[in-house]
């Protein structure tokens, strides 16, 4: 992800509902990073997203998941949870980096 304003995070989620998981945590953020604050970063770029670098930061730059025999290994209520932080849409690329520790004798 070449963006400073879009995660992918894991997280336990108790809630099965994934939208419902985001409906929260974008409310927890707001409460975190609000949107109608006043930015350094807004008055700069006059793009109104300051609040979303603010909470991309909280939430830090990538992931890393761990894989057993190809699969990653997650939790029963655990799942991978794509969150754009910016106030606009935008086309977005996910890069997925695989990484492999060979174990031969």
């Amino acid at each position: 992800m070449r963006s400073t304003k879009k995660r992918i995070r894991g997280w336990w989620i108790a809630i099965p509902d994934t939208d419902l998981f985001k409906f929260y945590m974008r409310r927890r953020l707001e409460r975190i990073a609000p949107q109608d604050r006043d930015y350094a970063h807004n008055l700069r770029r006059g793009d109104g997203n300051g609040h979303s670098h603010v909470r991309a930061s909280i939430l830090g730059p990538s992931l890393t998941v761990p894989s057993v025999e190809g699969k990653p290994t997650l939790g029963t209520w655990q799942q991978i949870v794509f969150l754009d932080l910016d106030n606009r849409p935008r086309s977005r690329r996910i890069v997925v980096q695989i990484m492999s520790e060979n174990a031969r004798s």
